[in-house]
């Protein structure tokens, strides 16, 4: 990460497999920058996440090949190997305190989806989270989430001084496992994918077996 000790700095963080990444991602990464005006928000691939199989989750290097492609245009918006650099399973709380360590004076804000809200008092050290970043919850404008808002006022009940804050993003039904599906299947599936991520999938052979 370009950051220095000394600099106080808005940065968001979008965590993910990003196996491969897609415009929605990019459409996540971009409503939060000029939302909550952040200086920049690094797209971060996880190295293992403890969340998932990791069956059919190609390399660490072509994921972030894949970030790195997709960030291209966008000044503000840049891929990071952080937790990728990391060994066994990857905690949002654990990298957190390392971010946190390492520059003291950056206020971070922690991009995640509604669905990861609703459970997030199970998630590794949820305290320790809660903390350290802003939560900022994506949600459809097409979608009824009273549910959520209902969740979230049980999250300030428990986490004295939690801050979840809310972005509303356009409805782009797009995810990682239709397009993998897709491309296995032998469809072209470049209008759900970040322009040259395509051709990267493509030339490198990726999900197509």
């Amino acid at each position: 990460m370009d950051i220095s000790r000394e600099q106080t700095l808005n940065i968001g963080i979008l965590g993910g497999t990003f196996n491969p990444i897609h415009i929605g991602h990019m459409e996540l990464a971009m409503k939060a920058l000029k939302q909550f005006n952040l200086d920049r928000v690094y797209i971060m691939p996880n190295n293992l996440p403890d969340y998932k199989e990791n069956h059919g989750i190609v390399e660490g290097r072509h994921r972030l090949a894949m970030a790195d492609i997709a960030c291209m245009g966008h000044e503000a918006i840049l891929a990071s190997d952080f937790e990728l650099k990391l060994s066994g399973y990857t905690y949002t709380a654990n990298t957190l305190t390392m971010l946190h360590e390492m520059y003291p004076l950056v206020h971070w804000y922690f991009i995640m989806g509604a669905d990861s809200i609703m459970y997030f008092e199970k998630w590794k050290k949820p305290e320790v989270i809660a903390g350290l970043a802003t939560l900022v919850i994506t949600i459809r404008d097409d979608l009824d989430y009273s549910s959520l808002y209902e969740k979230i006022r049980e999250l300030e009940a428990i986490f004295s001084g939690i801050d979840i804050q809310i972005a509303r993003i356009d409805n782009i039904n797009v995810s990682s496992s239709e397009i993998r599906q897709g491309i296995k299947s032998g469809k072209d599936m470049s209008d759900s994918l970040p322009k040259g991520v395509y051709s990267y999938i493509m030339d490198n052979h990726l999900y197509q077996g």
